[in-house]
């Protein structure tokens, strides 16, 4: 297989406003600085509701929580896109991932962050879209893809985990894109609470606050002629 040189973008694919910066948003606190980031979201929220009940989607719903994760992206200088999906009802289907691969065959990104393939649905359609879109673009092989483990999947359980980045250095600047969606966190608990599981995969990972991953490829130092072909190794 021919190498090919791939631009400092990299590609966050989730399922809803939020999933960014609960799961991933330290990490992408770490990568800022040296790549251009691009929020690929499937819905807009629109049931995001946070009583328990289900609800029908909401366009004032929708709209506020785009608006949270737009402030959001700002403090990562991030492009946010779209995908048009309804928040509950996210499959991997042609039309979507078409859509995707397009854009990913522009942006030919350097990796590929999306959530883990074992969690809820939505977030179980979207890694699919992820890993459907990367290889219709032809570039599923030669680029790094890696699924952010929750705590509902993994529990306190670090053998279901490829990779820990930790966060530490950049736990209060999380703190604050967390604290961008007050429509699902409420109030200051509430964002206490999304970081006190990053303390668990801390404990885990002998730091004291840390984003856990699964590799959709081997890790490896090596890869594609690059000097390193996990990114994520090459944080410190």
């Amino acid at each position: 297989m021919a190498t090919t040189d791939l631009s400092p973008n990299l590609v966050f694919i989730v399922a809803h406003p939020d999933d960014l910066a609960f799961s991933m948003g330290g990490t992408a606190l770490l990568l800022c600085e040296e790549y251009h980031l691009h929020i690929f979201c499937a819905s807009r929220g629109e049931r995001g509701f946070t009583d328990g009940k289900e609800h029908a989607p909401s366009a004032e719903l929708a709209a506020t929580r785009t608006a949270e994760e737009l402030a959001a992206a700002a403090m990562l200088g991030a492009e946010v896109t779209f995908l048009r999906q309804i928040d509950g009802e996210i499959f991997a289907e042609r039309a979507v991932c078409t859509q995707v691969a397009a854009l990913l065959a522009a942006l030919r990104p350097r990796a590929v962050f999306t959530h883990d393939a074992y969690d809820k649905a939505d977030h179980s359609a979207t890694a699919q879209i992820a890993v459907q879109s990367l290889e219709m673009a032809g570039l599923f092989w030669e680029t790094e893809i890696y699924g952010a483990v929750g705590m509902q999947g993994g529990g306190r359980r670090g053998d279901l985990v490829d990779i820990f980045v930790n966060i530490s250095s950049v736990i209060e600047q999380k703190r604050a894109m967390v604290r961008c969606h007050l429509t699902q966190v409420g109030s200051e608990d509430g964002v206490s609470a999304v970081l006190s599981r990053n303390s668990v995969w801390g404990q885990l990972a002998w730091c004291d606050y840390a984003e856990a991953y699964r590799a959709y490829l081997p890790l490896m130092g090596r890869r594609w002629s690059r000097k390193a072909g996990a990114i994520l190794m090459e944080l410190s």
